[in-house]
């Protein structure tokens, strides 16, 4: 019975110990309220919106979203400074559906165009990401409408 209890008790702390690495600090410890689609900055359409984002530093996401009366096409065009970098744009409808995106990068590239036909009136948002570590630049982000007639 002795040798029992040893048994299982060895069982339990081997099962306590991981081999999993710890996946280190919250890559968005630092970002702010807008790292939450229920927090986001609120942009126009039309506007040339500049923020950040750094995986390292702890700012990986950014929320914005912007409010569209019309069905019709939204383009969202993404630009950043650093061209080594890989920066994603991705677009969610009013329940916070993905409803498309992020493009794969071109080698050289800084820019991303994700566009996205819009059905119904609502508030949409846009996520920027800094996907991976040492991913990090300045960004700009405009959304442009075109009205289905």
């Amino acid at each position: 019975m002795h040798v029992r209890k040893i048994a299982i008790a060895l069982v339990l702390v081997a099962g306590c110990h991981s081999n999993t690495p710890d996946p280190g600090p919250d890559p968005d410890r630092e970002s702010g309220p807008d790292k939450e689609r229920t927090a986001p900055r609120p942009i126009q359409l039309g506007a040339l919106v500049t923020d950040e984002v750094d995986f390292d530093k702890g700012d990986m996401t950014d929320w914005k979203s912007l409010r569209l009366d019309k069905k019709g096409t939204l383009r969202v065009k993404l630009h950043w400074d650093n061209n080594q970098m890989d920066l994603n744009v991705d677009v969610f409808d009013r329940a916070g559906e993905p409803i498309a995106s992020s493009p794969g990068l071109l080698p050289g590239s800084a820019e991303k165009s994700v566009p996205v036909e819009i059905d119904a009136p609502g508030t949409y948002f846009i996520r920027v990401t800094a996907p991976r570590a040492h991913q990090a630049s300045v960004y700009t982000l405009q959304a442009k409408w075109e009205t289905t007639k």
